[in-house]
């Protein structure tokens, strides 16, 4: 019986020489793979990142964040592929990178929170533009919306393409109510999910509201 023969049969992980230890190249087993491994970078932005403020009813400019000022992680895959992540000095990603220009954004409120992640059809335009609000067809077709209540809970979530979800939650932060779209246009309907004693989804029915 003829065997399979490879001189490299396990993964493999190489790690900075420091307290650290940051994974800086991995391989998948196979000599294949490990020829071409998933290399790492860590660096700081060289160049100004555009930095957007959330406002009342949408998102406007709000100067840039400088060069050096935020952390970034480039991940090379085994096909030459890049991505690269730019972290502020909370550990919050603020821009994913696909390749050198494809930016999806993400921003977060005063409260940490993120509220808006926006994909490279949304930043590419944003470029040239001063502000945008959220009933802008832009954000309706590509943003991703989100709104809290005093407690952190979502409130609200928009998906690229339909119409809000909007969601209540109780004291223990369980959601009890629950209404996208359709439910609205057809009598204004609500799911509503009950509980039993340990917290587990026991029930969940559909009731129309006045």
């Amino acid at each position: 019986m003829e065997q399979y023969v490879d001189a490299k049969p396990y993964s493999s992980t190489g790690k900075e020489i420091c307290s650290n230890g940051r994974t800086v190249c991995s391989g998948m087993a196979g000599e294949t793979y490990q020829a071409h491994p998933t290399m790492i970078e860590y660096d700081v932005n060289s160049t100004d990142i555009p930095r957007f403020e959330i406002t009342d009813n949408g998102i406007e400019r709000d100067g840039a964040y400088a060069a050096g000022t935020l952390r970034t992680t480039k991940t090379t895959d085994p096909d030459g592929k890049q991505n690269t992540v730019f972290t502020d000095v909370l550990g919050r990603n603020i821009v994913q990178r696909q390749g050198e220009d494809y930016d999806t954004y993400y921003l977060y409120d005063d409260m940490g929170w993120l509220r808006y992640v926006l994909p490279p059809a949304v930043s590419k335009q944003l470029n040239n533009m001063q502000a945008v609000r959220d009933s802008d067809l832009l954000l309706r077709q590509y943003a991703y919306i989100y709104r809290y209540d005093k407690c952190g809970n979502v409130t609200s979530k928009h998906i690229p393409g339909v119409e809000d979800i909007r969601m209540v939650s109780d004291e223990a932060g369980r959601m009890v109510l629950r209404q996208d779209g359709n439910q609205r246009g057809r009598g204004n309907y609500w799911t509503v999910i009950g509980y039993d004693m340990y917290g587990r989804v026991a029930d969940t029915d559909q009731v129309p509201t006045e």
